[in-house]
């Protein structure tokens, strides 16, 4: 009797033993984390730099001005046929980036507060330049300007220009068509956005 019931003591025990281990399988492993790593981003920026300026200009035709160096005053300067001023806002585009292009170019079209005689004789203009950089800052059709930081020192290109408005009251205006009149021009401003990357 005592040996058969050692005996079963010592089965019972094996089998707790295996039911015990059960799924708990050793295996070796390690791991090793990755150093922090920093991205920066460039830049895209159409600025204000100065004073604005208002000029007194000649009217050559519906389409010319030739400015002149005295100052127009909107709050009470008045405008005759024949006449022309020039608004001057010194400007600045900031593109910095490794595969940065981009373009400026005019948007909108002159609207009028008040429509009638006045409006329907004046003529108005916007217009971007700055100074041409081969291969970085360079001029193109329609009035448009390319900038490719891509080429420029240190992938940064910091261009100062001006935009130009001109109004021109149409010289061949007759009788007293636009008189004692007033209007506000307002719709029209200038784009700087980033050229879609070329594959």
């Amino acid at each position: 009797m005592r040996k058969t019931t050692k005996g079963a003591i010592a089965v019972g025990a094996g089998v707790a033993l295996l039911l015990g281990g059960a799924g708990t399988m050793a295996a070796w492993s390690t791991q090793l984390g990755v150093t922090n790593q920093s991205v920066a981003s460039g830049d895209l920026n159409l600025t204000n730099t100065g004073t604005a300026t208002w000029l007194w200009g000649t009217a050559t035709n519906a389409t010319t001005c030739n400015v002149g160096t005295a100052a127009f005053v909107p709050a009470s300067s008045k405008i005759v046929p024949g006449d022309c001023v020039v608004y001057t806002q010194p400007i600045k585009v900031d593109a910095i980036g490794d595969n940065l292009k981009s373009t400026i170019t005019v948007t909108g079209t002159p609207t009028f507060g008040t429509v009638g005689e006045l409006s329907s004789k004046l003529n108005v203009s916007t217009v971007a330049t700055f100074t041409p950089v081969a291969g970085q800052v360079t001029s193109v059709a329609g009035g448009a300007w390319n900038f490719d930081s891509t080429v420029a020192t240190n992938k940064t290109i910091s261009a100062t220009g001006t935009a130009k408005v001109t109004i021109i009251f149409d010289p061949a205006t007759t009788g007293r068509v636009g008189a004692a009149q007033s209007t506000t021009i307002t719709g029209i401003g200038l784009l700087l956005a980033q050229t879609a990357p070329t594959s």
